[in-house]
């Protein structure tokens, strides 16, 4: 139970929370300076501007705003921020960060989840990665951050740096009374740098040279100063800093700026000449970093891609690998917003359309068609079931009416490839439509729009990479999440006006999913994998709440998803129940189970990294067999199958029940041993079934499909990999999980094989899960997943077994259920 301390205080949000912890029993070190609901109204006032900007360094953060500048220790900004934040006044990206990471330090110390570092003496969060700001603000928030308190090694001492009019600089102790922990502390770091010693003597104020100057403008100096609790500020001295400005004719134009606006050509001549740490602009002291100078001059004025524009006016700020740089506001920057936000504008359906459009439909095509004038491309990410096969057409003919003749080139899995011809003949009956598959495929230069697979598409690239198409859509485009694969690289480099990319499930596994799927349709918008990680996916890992705002307005231009429960979608839908059925074990399944956790647990202990990630996953496949059924991890083939497993006594209830209901149903299973075990069990008990697995060719497969949908076969068992997407097979009234594919975006697409656009029935979801197993605790981790997961921003919901330690793999793979 929580100490009481640490609940919030009625009314006062995380502000409450923030008092409650500069209370509660902190190490003796120290305990932070904030004033019990403080407020500094200059600070309110640069927190709420609206070109506010900070950068923090070490355990200070410098405000600019409105042509002010100020340089606060970051203890005394934690109250100001969070209440900012709770007021909703805070009006920048930049401030916004830097009140994410004031607030995750404030519950990270109210929780106490802390640890002092010993090497370094500095506080930080000890339950997550939380970025080098959190971390400050927890060290800051423990130590006092440079007001009279105890921390680390010693006092943290503040030296300021003023500057005369005739330009000399004095360095002197600020906020302190000269006292013996002030004195021990410069003692302490006389070796480090002169002007220290000098203090260190006994002076009360000590001139700068100009070599001493430049030498604070060194990282690796400011950084032994700070290992030593001495921070150094500069006294109303600006900085000038780089920023970038978009020009009338969208030309990216760098500037060097200052907090009373961008340098001319003529002052930073003046910057680069001067050869001197200060420089005084405007009637300002400007300090005069190198580093900063040589940052701007390497620079060049370019044009941006329309994806680049978008993506530094969505965002605020051009990110290009390590560096980001703000946008400065235009008559451009806002002609350029203005377009991207406004509402689509009205549409008709293409003449050429053999179909009537749902409401919907007309508006994602109205969607596709803006962002195609935009010159950006799309992700049409609806539900499995919600047509989206018809909308690409749509869009296909829609650009062909308003002058787009080029060919279109569609990309599908070979299970969907039939289907996409006959949908394409269907509803464009108008256009030439052809298969380019098989080994005696040719392209017919007159066709309209072009149907292939990724298998054939990465084999014949270099021919498709001849034409340039009109507009390329992937189906399923999940399938090249590996941006790296043979098959991504061959579908990037085939020419097109436009990109469309269809899927259910844009995130399957961590947000470097999304990040391929869009580095295709829409090359530049969330910047390099290495950029999209450092300043998106990483934050959000630890549960940053300002990049992945930033990263819902980028993926909100581009990725359209609408679910089938959205009242206005689909009204007409049956309604879909889910059912999660624990199933016990049998009591030859407990001990194969618990003998395989031994002696794998045993083996694991003693190996490296790499051979333990083998041992670990070859241990789960063993698991899961097991608990699919003793002869399948047995490598059994005999007659003998029924009373042995738990899940298959199951199943066969299920499948009595809808036989004698005659409800037809689906079984998926991850496993195709354990599928052709299945349809040897049901069809020794007399049940009509079959199996569709990814061994079929094609006809073999749409032979099943048709089959099923046609009333012929009662029942299908299919492979989750080789039948989870693209096939419609509404027929069905009951779906069930065999087994676990430890996905649920993987799960929910096989489900929707049944729950679809053209249901008429309730469909009723089986998930058989072993009690007491693996299978148990990752089920209640996947729910947890799957609830991120109605997101578009899902955290990286890689489950990382592999990567636990000895106790935490015990936890999770030990049996502790009851047999049957």
């Amino acid at each position: 139970m929580a100490d009481p301390e640490l609940r919030r205080r009625p009314g006062g949000g995380d502000g409450g929370l923030v008092a409650a912890a500069a209370h509660r029993g902190l190490p003796a070190a120290g305990r932070p300076s904030i004033p019990e609901g403080g407020q500094v109204n200059d600070l309110d006032q640069l927190l709420a501007g609206s070109d506010s900007h900070v950068t923090v360094a070490d355990r200070w953060a410098t405000i600019a705003s409105g042509g002010t500048e100020r340089r606060v220790p970051l203890a005394q900004l934690l109250e100001p921020l969070v209440t900012a934040r709770r007021d909703g006044r805070i009006a920048t990206r930049s401030i916004l960060d830097l009140s994410d990471a004031a607030l995750q330090a404030v519950r990270a110390v109210a929780a106490r989840r802390i640890a002092r570092n010993a090497a370094s003496g500095r506080w930080h969060r000890v339950d997550a990665d939380g970025g080098e700001t959190v971390d400050l603000f927890v060290d800051a928030f423990v130590t006092g951050g440079g007001a009279d308190q105890a921390g680390g090694d010693g006092p943290v001492l503040t030296l300021s740096v003023d500057v005369s009019d005739d330009g000399r600089a004095q360095l002197h102790p600020s906020g302190w009374s000269s006292d013996r922990r002030s004195s021990d502390t410069l003692r302490r770091a006389a070796g480090i740098w002169d002007p220290v010693a000098r203090l260190a003597a006994g002076t009360s104020r000590t001139e700068l040279t100009g070599a001493e100057v430049a030498e604070l403008l060194d990282p690796v100096r400011r950084g032994a100063l700070s290992e030593a609790n001495i921070q150094v500020e500069w006294a109303g001295v600006a900085s000038a800093s780089v920023a970038v400005s978009l020009d009338e004719d969208d030309s990216l134009h760098w500037q060097l700026r200052i907090p009373s606006g961008r340098l001319t050509r003529e002052e930073i001549a003046e910057l680069a000449a001067a050869q001197r740490p200060l420089v005084r602009v405007r009637g300002d002291w400007v300090v005069n970093d190198p580093r900063e100078l040589a940052r701007f001059q390497r620079q060049k004025p370019r044009r941006l891609t329309p994806s680049e524009r978008a993506a530094t006016i969505l965002s605020g700020s051009l990110i290009r690998g390590d560096e980001v740089a703000p946008l400065t506001e235009s008559a451009a920057t806002r002609r350029h917003l203005a377009a991207l936000t406004a509402t689509p504008a009205a549409v008709v359906p293409p003449a050429a359309l053999n179909a009537t459009l749902r409401n919907y439909q007309l508006d994602g095509l109205a969607w596709l068609l803006r962002n195609a004038e935009l010159g950006l491309g799309s992700c049409l990410a609806d539900d499995m079931g919600l047509g989206k096969t018809v909308s690409a057409i749509a869009f296909h003919l829609a650009l062909r009416e308003r002058g787009n003749t080029a060919p279109t080139l569609v990309v599908c899995p070979a299970s969907v490839l039939r289907s996409w011809e006959l949908e394409a003949r269907r509803f464009a009956p108008t256009q030439r439509v052809i298969r380019y598959h098989g080994a005696a495929r040719a392209l017919d230069q007159d066709a309209d729009l072009v149907v292939t697979t990724y298998a054939t598409v990465r084999n014949d690239h270099e021919l498709l990479r001849a034409t340039r198409w009109g507009l390329v859509i992937a189906d399923e485009a999940q399938m090249v999440k590996n941006d790296s694969s043979k098959t991504a690289h061959a579908l990037r480099v085939i020419p097109t006006a436009h990109r469309l990319a269809l899927t259910g499930t844009p995130i399957q596994n961590s947000l470097d999913d999304l990040w391929a799927l869009l580095d295709w349709t829409t090359p530049g918008l969330l910047s390099s994998k290495t950029a999209f990680r450092r300043h998106y996916s990483g934050p959000i890992r630890n549960g940053a709440q300002a990049p992945r705002l930033r990263l819902a307005r980028l993926t909100g231009l581009v990725v359209l998803r609408r679910r089938k429960d959205d009242p206005d979608i689909a009204p007409e839908l049956p309604a879909k129940t889910v059912s999660h059925q624990a199933v016990a074990l049998t009591s030859e399944q407990i001990g194969l189970y618990q003998a395989v956790v031994d002696d794998s647990l045993t083996r694991i202990a003693d190996l490296d990294e790499n051979a333990r990630r083998g041992r670990i996953l070859a241990l789960l496949t063993a698991l899961k067999q097991i608990c699919n059924h003793p002869a399948q991890y047995l490598k059994e083939t005999g007659p003998h199958l029924a009373g042995r497993s738990g899940k298959l006594d199951a199943l066969t209830d299920i499948i009595d029940i809808t036989s004698a209901e005659g409800s037809p149903a689906l079984v998926f299973t991850q496993f195709v041993t354990m599928g052709r075990l299945i349809v040897d069990h049901l069809r020794d008990r007399g049940v009509g079934v079959d199996f569709l697995h990814g061994g079929l060719d094609i006809a073999q497969r749409q032979h099943l499909i048709d089959a099923f949908q046609r009333g012929e076969l009662a029942n299908l068992v299919l492979s989750t990999h080789a039948a989870g997407t693209g096939l419609t097979l509404t027929r069905a009234e009951h779906v069930i999980h065999y087994d676990q594919w430890w996905n649920p975006a993987v799960e929910d697409q096989a489900t929707d094989r049944a729950h679809r656009i053209g249901q008429t029935h309730p469909v009723q979801v089986h998930r058989l899960v072993c009690e007491g197993t693996l299978e148990e605790r990752i089920d209640a981790i996947l729910h947890a997943k799957r609830a991120l997961s109605e997101s578009i921003l899902d955290d990286d919901a890689g489950l990382r077994i592999a990567d636990l330690d000895d106790a935490a793999l015990a936890s999770l793979v030990t049996f502790n259920g009851v047999s049957s």
